[in-house]
């Protein structure tokens, strides 16, 4: 690790100033791998990036860019519901769920060198990706398609839903623009296009997203997905507690 970045994160840390949209961190059991890293009491911010050194020196699968995958890694943590912003210390604590799948056995099967989700782990993330609003917003986008008979969707396309006009953060390719291009669809993508592929890759592993056939490019074939038939329930009770939220918030206010 070069000198500066040891100076950086030598000392304590501040938080970071975006935990919105994350991006990178596609896989959830190095998600649970990280969440481990949280100690009991919690940890400053600092303190966290260092572990996360530690633990990925030790795996012998440091990368150059080592600081933004963990920054994306902090960030995928606290979206999914398994760790929360701590002020006080300038960091993070575990919720209930993060205490619940850090104390959950692991398996020990692997599928393309990445460790399987056991049935218990896939439970936990399955209620604690629900707690994400941008989770909920591409789940919301899939399933409307699927219910409106439009068909199932790429990355593009729910990338292309994704945002806020005139918001710089929010970029976006067309799928015909990147063959075009002479690019592939795994390595050219926008913000958007990149936070859609990395939510979409959750909702996989936790079974509320299936792959469901190709669709061709300009010769090039692009993956598309769609929800599973429970989605529609699961999305009507998230929208009955919004609902009861709002009320109670009301009648707070009123009082």
């Amino acid at each position: 690790m070069p000198t500066t970045e040891t100076n950086q994160y030598a000392g304590d840390g501040r938080l970071m100033r975006n935990y919105g949209w994350v991006q990178n961190t596609s896989n959830l059991s190095t998600i649970r791998d990280t969440v481990e890293l949280v100690v009991d009491e919690g940890m400053n911010h600092n303190a966290l990036m260092r572990s996360i050194y530690t633990h990925r020196t030790a795996l012998g699968n440091i990368k150059k860019k080592w600081t933004w995958d963990a920054r994306c890694r902090i960030k995928a943590i606290c979206a999914s519901g398994m760790v929360e912003i701590d002020r006080e210390k300038q960091g993070y604590h575990l919720t209930p769920l993060g205490k619940e799948l850090c104390s959950t056995p692991k398996s020990d099967k692997y599928f393309r060198r990445m460790r399987l989700l056991t049935c218990e782990e896939i439970e936990i993330f399955r209620r604690g990706i629900l707690t994400n609003p941008p989770v909920i917003s591409v789940l919301s986008i899939l399933n409307d398609s699927r219910k409106n008979r439009n068909g199932a969707l790429s990355k593009y396309d729910v990338g292309r839903q994704l945002g806020f006009v005139g918001d710089v953060g929010f970029t976006h390719y067309e799928a015909e623009f990147v063959v075009q291009s002479g690019r592939k669809f795994n390595d050219a993508e926008g913000e958007a296009d990149k936070w859609a592929r990395t939510i979409i890759s959750w909702l996989m592993q936790v079974g509320r997203v299936e792959k469901v056939g190709n669709r061709d490019i300009l010769g090039e074939s692009l993956p598309l997905y769609s929800t599973t038939n429970e989605v529609d329930k699961i999305l009507q009770s998230k929208a009955c507690v919004h609902t009861k939220n709002a009320c109670k918030e009301t009648i707070f206010t009123y009082n």
